[in-house]
């Protein structure tokens, strides 16, 4: 039995999809405010369900600059305790380790994979029918010459709201007249996954870059 494909459904991605991560790199101490927005984070979010992201940041960023000296001495002292393990003459032994990351066979084949990925979705993107939903990719390199840090981020999480409500808009559901393959809902349930994990990443960024812009 031939399969419909629904005009306004999301174009189907090749196979070689980029799905590869990139090894985690080593870990730097997170700074007091950091660590302070990261413990408060879920209480100020609970007792403001409506709050952006952003507005969240901001109260937390009042939050800290009103309590007290001694208070933030706690996540001070934290914070240089564990600063020991990458301050000088540790520095030194931190910045081998991130350059041996680098130089990594799987980090390597990381970039390898992020290459290949792009050039694929390239030449699938040309071939696309028009309509339909589309993922547009934000170039963080090239973006990050003319946004700031804190817009790109904005961006990106408006994006992927607009993408979220379109999955699951009336208007992408097939026609209950016609007939769809499994594999088509199956690249479906994976793309809301990957939209709802993009979404969480979104959320961690947005808080480090509050903090960057709180302590600037």
């Amino acid at each position: 039995m031939s399969t419909f494909r629904h005009p306004q459904a999301t174009p189907s991605r090749n196979q070689t999809d980029f799905t590869m991560k990139a090894p985690k790199p080593p870990d730097r101490p997170l700074v007091p405010y950091m660590r302070y927005s990261r413990k408060m984070w879920s209480k100020v979010r609970a007792e403001n369900p409506d709050a952006q992201l952003w507005d969240i940041g901001k109260i937390i960023g009042q939050m800290w600059r009103d309590i007290s000296d001694a208070d933030k001495a706690v996540y001070q002292h934290e914070y240089e305790i564990e600063k020991v393990g990458v301050s000088n003459p540790q520095q030194a032994e931190y910045e081998k380790a991130f350059k041996a990351y680098q130089n990594s066979h799987a980090y390597q084949q990381y970039i390898n994979a992020k290459t290949r990925a792009k050039a694929n979705e390239k030449s699938s993107r040309s071939r696309m029918e028009a309509g339909g939903v589309v993922i547009q990719p934000v170039d963080e390199e090239d973006a990050g010459n003319e946004l700031s840090c804190r817009r790109l981020a904005a961006v990106r999480f408006d994006r992927n709201h607009r993408l979220i409500g379109d999955l699951f808009s009336p208007a992408i559901v097939t026609d209950t007249r016609t007939v769809v393959a499994q594999n088509r809902m199956d690249m479906l349930r994976k793309q809301a996954q990957s939209l709802s994990a993009h979404q969480n990443k979104l959320e961690e960024e947005l808080v480090k870059i509050s903090a960057m812009v709180l302590i600037k």
